[in-house]
């Protein structure tokens, strides 16, 4: 990898993407002259921003995806009330078992378990773009497939830990 002069960082990503969000719908050279940014530069920026879904590219129309409500993404979170939704959320964050939280909360096991897998779903969409583990060459590991992605898990003190592979 060769240096550049121009190294994006993460902060002025969150500043393109709030440029972005206020402008809508632009093409590149108009978000270049308003950013003062090179094309050149823009370019892997807008194009990163396109594959984490936040932006999409139609006939050289770069337009703000808003985010989608978790309601309208998931429906079945409109058919029950949100102390529900919210003391299930508690139920699953402290690993209390699908039939007790059926029977307390009085909704069938099935769904209980959509919502866990909701949950649980949401969990690695959020965690998935962060995981650099450094691993000791020691360890043993075995590969995976999860969510239709290729994954390398290792067991070290009786737990499981999943990462992608870096190299």
């Amino acid at each position: 990898m060769e240096c550049k002069d121009f190294e994006p960082s993460i902060i002025q990503d969150k500043r393109i993407l709030q440029l972005c969000k206020r402008l809508n719908k632009f093409s590149l050279d108009e978000i270049a002259t308003i950013s003062e940014i090179p094309a050149d530069n823009l370019l892997p920026i807008l194009n990163e921003l396109i594959c984490e879904n936040k932006l999409s590219l139609e006939n050289n129309i770069y337009s703000y995806q808003k985010k989608q409500n978790i309601s309208d993404q998931y429906p079945i979170f409109k058919y029950y009330p949100k102390a529900s939704i919210d003391f299930l959320l508690r139920c699953f964050c402290e690993s209390i078992i699908t039939t007790k939280v059926s029977h307390i909360l009085s909704i069938g096991e099935p769904q209980v378990q959509k919502f866990y897998t909701i949950f649980r779903t949401l969990i690695y969409e959020r965690q998935k773009n962060y995981w650099i583990i450094i691993i000791p060459k020691s360890l043993k590991t075995h590969d995976t497939e999860h969510f239709s992605i290729k994954k390398f898990i290792y067991i070290f003190t009786m737990d499981r830990f999943l990462f992608q592979k870096i190299c």
